[in-house]
């Protein structure tokens, strides 16, 4: 599989939309269950977090991949309120990135795994499934479908 650097303006509409997720307490298409909690809000802090580590994945898939030289990249920041993405096209980004972070590449090439990066990698699928089931329960057709009976 082939592996492509993301444009680092899609992580930072990712960090917007997570944002923007995380306010969202009425259920919606914009409302992504793993985002939203009274008990542990996601802060500004461990979203940045999150997206520059995918980041430093991707461009390590990369480097790992095509032997290039691993370059210290710029941190993104979160774009500003009101460029987040539609859920649509947040969950077409997470796919994309999901797809070219190739962790056993860039173990193969002798480097480690943090902690951090796991659980990054956890939060993505999870990210990626909750999204898939907002996008899912918004459609009319599986509101209209039976649950119990034929």
């Amino acid at each position: 599989m082939s592996v492509q650097i993301i444009d680092s303006k899609v992580f930072s509409a990712i960090g917007a939309k997570i944002i923007d997720a995380s306010y969202r307490n009425t259920v919606n298409i914009n409302h992504i269950s793993c985002c939203f909690s009274f008990k542990r809000p996601l802060t500004e802090k461990k979203v940045l977090v999150f997206i520059n580590r995918l980041r430093i994945l991707n461009d390590l898939s990369y480097c790992s991949k095509y032997k290039e030289p691993i370059e210290l990249l710029k941190p993104v920041k979160i774009a500003p309120f009101g460029n987040e993405p539609n859920t649509y096209q947040f969950l077409k980004w997470l796919h994309c990135i999901d797809y070219n972070i190739e962790i056993c590449t860039i173990e193969h090439s002798g480097r480690k795994i943090s902690m951090l990066d796991k659980v990054c990698m956890k939060f993505l699928k999870r990210l990626i499934r909750d999204t898939e089931h907002t996008i899912i329960d918004s459609l009319p057709e599986y509101d209209k479908a039976k649950w119990s009976e034929y």
